[in-house]
């Protein structure tokens, strides 16, 4: 995990080198940013521009109400479970904190201040999106305002059609699983 993290911060740190200039020569005014590039945001906050997070696998949920998805833990909502929920949050927190140092000399030269103890500070003021629909995504009510569950980004244009034997259904409960086209 740390090996992949480190890849991946590696990708941040170009990305936060290169990214005012191109915003400057295109012209851009907002920024989606995905939430599996972490900290590429603060090349917005850098330049003072709108940006949302958008996660096109799960969401990272830094709160401990539910379970982080890097775990394989059930949702629960006992106090052992939100403890366990929590420490998960604070290791992987202490993982980041042992491979992010680049990252923060980075937003500390450039006059960012960023909590660098809790994961959901740089989380976007605009909106946070999920194509996780709410329907499949564990119950709770803790998420900030701008957070949405949207469902998949596709209108299934360019998609194979399926046959399913409709005539089939009996009205009993069905249990459905899509595993995506690989």
């Amino acid at each position: 995990m740390r090996s992949g993290l480190r890849q991946v911060l590696a990708q941040t740190e170009t990305i936060l080198k290169s990214l005012p200039e191109i915003v400057r020569t295109n012209g851009v005014d907002a920024l989606l940013v995905d939430t599996v590039q972490f900290y590429a945001e603060l090349g917005p906050m850098q330049l003072g521009m709108p940006y949302v997070h958008v996660a096109n696998g799960l969401h990272w949920d830094y709160s401990g109400y539910t379970p982080l998805c890097v775990y394989g833990w059930p949702h629960e909502t006992t106090p052992a479970a939100l403890a366990r929920n929590r420490e998960g949050v604070a290791k992987w927190a202490e993982l980041f904190r042992s491979v992010n140092g680049n990252i923060r000399a980075h937003a500390e030269s450039i006059g960012l201040k960023i909590d660098w103890n809790d994961l959901s500070s740089t989380l976007s003021p605009w909106a946070s999106i999920s194509q996780t629909p709410s329907a499949f995504d564990f119950e709770s009510s803790h998420w900030p305002s701008q957070f949405y569950h949207t469902g998949p980004f596709h209108d299934g244009r360019g998609r194979e059609k399926v046959d399913f034997p409709w005539e089939r259904l009996t009205g009993e409960p069905l249990i459905y699983a899509s595993m995506g086209r690989f």
